[in-house]
This record gives structure tokens, sequence and C-alpha cells, in this order.
């Protein structure tokens, strides 16, 4: 694991007094033995080149679906302005008409 010099007095104080906190609770050995080991994954992880790049790939593919949904989004605009522009022209179509009905009918 990589410590930090500053850090790794610190964090035996903080793993001693977890240790305590368990003791004093009457924990058996084995769950102690347990959350200590958990503790120490969970302090690998967090210091691990692995937990990086894993969390680079989950930028990314974080990235790659806010892409896509914006695609999409863009999309649906897109669509939802041709519909409104069809409904714009049929409606500019059907005043035309009536336009054209009354000029007729004044002949």
């Amino acid at each position: 694991m990589l410590i930090r010099e500053e850090n790794s007095k610190e964090l035996c104080e903080a793993i001693c007094s977890f240790r305590d906190l368990l003791l004093e609770n009457n924990f058996d050995d084995e769950e102690i033995y347990t959350s200590l080991m958990s503790v120490s994954n969970l302090m690998y992880l967090h210091w691990s080149p692995c937990l990086d790049e894993g969390r680079r790939e989950a930028l990314r593919a974080l990235d790659a679906a806010y892409a896509d949904a914006k695609a999409q989004q863009e999309i649906i605009t897109e669509k939802k302005a041709e519909s409104e522009e069809k409904e714009v022209g049929l409606e500019q179509r059907r005043i035309n008409n009536v336009i054209f009905l009354d000029s007729w009918r004044k002949k």
C-alpha cells in the first residue's frame, strides 16, 4: 500500500481506536478480524492505481453516456421543431385557402 508518511501516524491511531471500539462492544475475534480486513481492503482500493484506472473508465463511460443523451435530446428537439414547422405550414395553407375562397366568393 502506498501510505504517505504524514498520514501513517493518524492512520495507525484510527485503526487502533477502531479495534479498541470493537473490543469494547464484545465482538468476537473473527468479527474484529473481518472488520479490520475490510478496512485494509478499502485502504488498498483507495490507494490502488487500479482504482484510479477504474475511476477514469467510469468517467469516460459517464462522458459517453452524457454525449449520447445530449445527441438523443438534440434529435428529439429537431424532430419537434420539424413537426412544429409542418403544423405552422399546414395552418398557413388553411389560412391561404380561406383567403382564396373569400376572394373567389367576392367575384
